[in-house]
């Protein structure tokens, strides 16, 4: 309206007011779509899994090709029937097509989520972070979950 339009043409400190915040939301919105490059959801059989990396400077060095990212996953149970998550398996794949780590059923690491086997009751959630180091600047995961949908046991049970 007149108003913006005349804070916007005269030098006020108003219009400065503005213009910094202006920086501050575009910036804001910068740091949002680099956030959502680095997310990725799925969901199957009332399991719903968000993940969200970031790359860790502070822990990388280019000169060796080592690249540390970080990653937080999070299980929401979107269902109607209480899930616990009894394992993982997953491969971490860098720029080049090599496996840069792996998670197998048949290690020890691969039994639950970071030494637990959560139970999800309806609508519960469960969070875990970890990290993993690629030889290139970027890389991606792919894998699976092994769900089972936990019996309700009467106390005769």
């Amino acid at each position: 309206g007149p108003w913006l339009r005349n804070v916007l043409r005269g030098a006020t400190p108003e219009r400065e007011q503005l213009l910094e915040s202006s920086d501050e939301a575009v910036l804001f919105l910068q740091r949002q779509a680099a956030i959502r490059r680095c997310t990725a959801s799925s969901e199957s059989g009332g399991l719903r899994v968000d993940i969200v990396s970031g790359y860790v400077k502070e822990s990388s060095s280019i000169a060796k090709d080592q690249f540390v990212f970080t990653y937080n996953m999070r299980f929401t149970n979107v269902g109607d029937r209480r899930l616990r998550v009894l394992a993982r398996q997953y491969d971490f794949i860098d720029a080049n097509g090599g496996m840069a780590a792996q998670v197998k059923l048949e290690r020890a690491e691969s039994h639950g989520v970071v030494g637990f086997t959560p139970l999800l009751e309806c609508g519960a959630c469960f969070e875990f972070g970890s990290g993993v180091a690629f030889r290139t600047p970027t890389g991606s995961l792919r894998g699976q979950f092994h769900v089972m949908v936990e019996p309700d046991l009467s106390g005769e049970d």
